[in-house]
């Protein structure tokens, strides 16, 4: 379901802060070295949202002003999946 409405079925994987700001963030933290795309995969900064969400979010995200909240440090907090094989 979508994260926002909670009505439509989410259809776009979205980044909650915009992957432009994370891959810096990212960079700027010192924890993914080698990886240059390294904020845009970071889990605890997706979410799903219907096609309605995403255009009103996409609109929100370019009249943001001020700091975006740090992607790195909310990764480190988000409980992590264990996988068992």
């Amino acid at each position: 379901m979508c994260a926002r409405c909670r009505c439509k079925l989410s259809v776009i994987v979205d980044h909650i802060v915009p992957i432009g700001v994370a891959i810096v963030q990212a960079q700027d933290s010192g924890l993914y070295k080698m990886d240059k795309y390294a904020g845009a995969y970071i889990m605890s900064n997706l979410q799903g949202l219907c096609r309605v969400c995403h255009r009103a979010k996409t609109d929100e995200d370019k009249r943001h002003s001020g700091q975006w909240p740090d992607v790195c440090a909310k990764d480190t907090l988000a409980p992590k999946k264990v996988w068992f094989f």
